[in-house]
């Protein structure tokens, strides 16, 4: 499983200056950003909660 630290490690690891320099992102980079953080949280809670969406299983949901 992947935490908030591997995800923030993996983005270094392409943009090892965010480290040490502010982070700039066009409005295209922060979309991205954020869509693959909220896919990340997502998948997550897909597999470990004990949620139901439209009468089905959260893991077993497609829209």
């Amino acid at each position: 499983m992947m935490n908030k630290e591997t995800l923030w490690q993996i983005y270094l690891k392409k943009n090892p200056h965010w480290a040490t320099q502010n982070v700039h992102l066009s409005g295209k980079g922060l979309e991205k950003l954020v869509r693959q953080v909220w896919l990340q949280g997502y998948q997550h809670a897909k597999n470990t909660t004990n949620v139901e969406i439209d009468g089905k299983p959260a893991n077993e949901y497609r829209n």
